[in-house]
């Protein structure tokens, strides 16, 4: 039975394999806590080519595992990162990964650049 006192709801969604009934969407949404909301999501992006410890301690929130030790390194390796090679507003959809030297290559090198191995991994 539904909160209606109707037969349970049927599926609304599918996330990562999982089905999920639109009466426990709601209920999982009503669960989310308030702090999280507050922390991670409203803030919003930070300059775009700077990483700051706020930002990291905001993915704390979602049960992120970066340590102090990463977090410093991280902040170190954005200063010199190549942030202007991919613009603020490409898509993922334009990076095709068959034509050399354009977006796809620019946004694997701004990966690369923050990739193993960094403190911890």
């Amino acid at each position: 039975m539904n909160r209606a006192g109707g037969e349970a709801a049927t599926t609304v969604l599918v996330i990562a394999g999982r089905s999920i009934d639109i009466d426990t969407a709601v209920a999982k949404a009503h669960g989310y806590p308030a702090v999280t909301v507050a922390r991670y999501d409203l803030p919003g992006p930070g300059p775009a080519a700077v990483i700051t410890a706020d930002e990291i301690a905001r993915t704390h929130k979602v049960r992120s595992r970066i340590s102090h030790a990463q977090r410093d390194w991280f902040i170190r390796s954005a200063v010199t990162a190549p942030w202007a090679a991919v613009p603020i507003d490409a898509q993922l959809v334009d990076a095709d990964p068959h034509v050399s030297g354009e977006l796809y290559d620019r946004a694997e090198a701004l990966y690369e650049h923050s990739a193993p191995p960094r403190p911890g991994t």
